[in-house]
């Protein structure tokens, strides 16, 4: 009996469903070129897909679609079945062909070497330099920290064309290799640095990667001459250093900095960009949890700008990541109505958002903000099945249970988190530390709610003896909303 589903099927189903109309136009002109996919029977396998199964709402892909295609008239035997199946594996690897070949088409620096590279191969070397020279005389791209590196190639290249002319010794574009190697070996010690000491400031552990010492300490002494690029992952080393040292006076003033940089200065690479971006972000954070409030003005500042610019969208899209988490942030500072604007103002502009159910998780964040913990059940309680990223799906079963509590549904409260238990063991995405974090969150809550449903003259011992456990593992430590909870309940109870 024809299966329903299989591997094959399910990942070419990932792919294409996450494919917008005009990929798959393009897909289906790519197969069709003789020079590129050069499968016209790919192509109208997709369109049988497209018509069948995308259209439709179907979500498996299986040997029983192309019948018409492969066995006109008949039921496909298993020898034919295993045949489809081959071929299905066959079209997986056209679309990841294909997605590589609509990349480097949009990417004009790796067109550029190949571009050289086809010149020294054919023997087109007597018009090599021209062509070379009007390379270098565009616009730099800058994007996904490759410039550099492509520049440093772009010489290398070069190079070897210049070895074949002339002897070795006399090659003149030697001391500029020297030079791009030094640059790009600079550019990538400070990244790393940067992101290394993020990595401490979130996990509050050092990580066993000893730091470019002598390069910062060259930086910090030719600030003002040093490249843009390099300036600006200067002041995010400086501001992520702050934070794991306590040094707030220093990384002051290079938030500062760098805040004018992210405003004002747009030739630079965006991804490195968006990474100083967000060390700006988690610097403001962290400012604004120690108490200090004028970095609220700065944090929405920096958000607002970088929303203006595009840096933090790809193609007019933001990520579900980042919509999630600057609502969450936005929402525990107390910026509430600007959270709000956001959700609304993006609601369609989410990549990878079916069914709007992004949006539905972050407007239940709002109301939860807001107190209104109805709307957070009615927006989120049918829902929490449909999200197939574990970290939204969980975080969507936090809403309804911190909600269920607020409203002191204790019965229905267990009842879900047993049902958030059962997910978390079933799931294998989420890391060992996410999910110890959760089954916390699940194991004290339950803890809590069955102090409240027992007779009343004992919820406060029982709260008490909670509370205890709590404090003897230094779980409070990183439960916010779950310890302020419990106290609030035994404030309730002892006032």
């Amino acid at each position: 009996m024809e299966k329903t589903e299989n591997k094959r099927g399910q990942k070419l189903y990932y792919y294409l469903s996450r494919m917008n109309e005009k990929d798959i136009r393009d897909f289906h002109d790519y197969l069709q070129s003789p020079l590129l996919g050069n499968s016209p029977q790919f192509a109208r396998m997709l369109r049988i897909i497209q018509n069948k199964v995308l259209d439709t709402g179907r979500t498996t892909i299986d040997a029983d679609l192309f019948a018409g295609e492969f066995c006109p008239g008949q039921v496909p035997d298993e020898k034919q079945v295993k045949y489809i199946r081959i071929r299905l594996v066959q079209m997986l690897d056209k679309v990841l062909e294909f997605a590589s070949f609509m990349d480097y088409r949009g990417d004009r620096n790796a067109r550029d070497i190949h571009l050289l590279k086809a010149m020294y191969k054919r023997g087109w070397e007597k018009h090599f330099e021209k062509v070379f020279d009007e390379i270098e005389a565009q616009p730099p791209v800058k994007e996904d920290g490759e410039y550099l590196m492509y520049s440093l190639w772009r010489q290398l290249v070069r190079h070897e064309v210049m070895v074949d002319q002339i002897n070795l010794t006399a090659t003149p574009n030697l001391p500029i290799i020297a030079d791009k190697i030094d640059d790009l070996h600079c550019y990538l010690q400070l990244k790393f640095a940067v992101i290394i000491k993020s990595e401490e400031a979130a996990y509050g552990k050092p990580l066993a990667i000893p730091e470019p010492t002598v390069i910062l300490e060259n930086l910090a002494n030719s600030l003002q001459s040093i490249p843009v690029y390099l300036r600006a992952y200067f002041h995010a080393y400086c501001i992520a250093n702050g934070i794991t040292t306590g040094n707030f006076e220093d990384a002051d003033t290079h938030f500062f900095q760098l805040q004018e940089m992210l405003l004002n200065i747009s030739d630079t690479d965006q991804s490195d960009r968006l990474n100083q971006f967000h060390v700006a972000n988690n610097y403001c954070l962290k400012r604004i949890r120690l108490g200090d409030h004028t970095f609220r003005q700065a944090l929405t500042s920096l958000y607002d700008s970088a929303l203006r610019s595009g840096l933090l969208s790809k193609k007019g899209l933001l990520p579900r990541g980042f919509y999630k988490n600057t609502v969450l942030n936005m929402c525990r500072i107390g910026e509430v109505e600007w959270a709000e604007s956001f959700v609304e103002k993006w609601k369609y502009k989410i990549a990878g958002d079916k069914g709007n159910i992004c949006y539905y998780h972050n407007k239940a964040q709002i109301h939860l903000a807001r107190r209104e913990f109805d709307q957070v059940i009615e927006l989120q309680y049918n829902r929490v099945s449909l999200y197939e990223d574990p970290l939204y799906g969980l975080a969507s079963r936090v809403y309804v249970c911190r909600a269920l509590w607020e409203k002191g549904e204790h019965q229905w409260l267990l009842s879900v988190l047993e049902a958030m238990r059962q997910y978390m063991l079933r799931d294998k995405q989420v890391s060992k530390v996410e999910k110890s974090n959760y089954i916390k969150f699940v194991s004290y809550l339950t803890k809590m709610a069955l102090c409240k449903l027992a007779p009343p003259d004992l919820h406060l011992a029982k709260l008490k003896k909670v509370q205890e456990e709590m404090y003897a593992k230094q779980d409070h430590l990183g439960m916010g909303w779950t310890h302020s909870a419990l106290l609030a309940s035994i404030g309730s109870l002892e006032g």
